[in-house]
């Protein structure tokens, strides 16, 4: 039997803007639902578990870093291959956080070539973040980040409102 922790986390409301860690230029309008009738902010379960990644690393070996100039993460063992030996090398990330590599089939609608998958279920299982406080609604600016909706931009430059 393996062991399992469920987090949720809880935050006071956000008021504008989230590294939702999911796009080029990913600073975007903090996602909102409605929670008892009103309208909370909430934070996707990607978004946290990046940020808790990248904390992680500040006090871990951990297999993926951040690369601020790439924007990209850096990896330091993709395949994951450690795992399959008792005296391979692990990072911490890949067992708090979990992992899985997929290989798609060789030959399309063949049983022959059929794809592959290496998983790594999380230890810690993180469900998206809902603001205890309904959010007021009375700050925010959305813009979308340069060069990221040029069909929305018809003339001018960017930021695009």
């Amino acid at each position: 039997m393996s062991l399992h922790v469920f987090a949720n986390f809880v935050t006071p409301f956000g008021t504008a803007a989230n590294n939702r860690a999911e796009t080029e230029g990913n600073i975007t309008t903090l996602q909102k639902l409605l929670r008892q009738g009103e309208t909370h902010s909430t934070a996707s379960a990607e978004a946290i578990r990046f940020a808790l990644r990248r904390i992680l690393g500040g006090a871990e070996k951990t297999n993926r870093s951040w690369d601020e100039s790439l924007s990209a993460n850096v990896w330091k063992e993709p395949q994951f291959k450690g795992w399959a030996d008792a005296k391979g090398v692990t990072f911490t990330d890949d067992d708090l956080l979990g992992y899985m590599i997929a290989e798609a089939a060789k030959e399309d609608g063949s049983d022959d070539g059929k794809g592959s998958a290496s998983v790594r279920r999380a230890v810690l299982e993180v469900t998206r973040a809902v603001s205890l406080t309904p959010w007021a609604g009375d700050v925010t600016f959305n813009a979308a980040s340069p060069g990221a909706t040029p069909s929305a931009q018809k003339q001018g430059s960017n930021p695009v409102p």
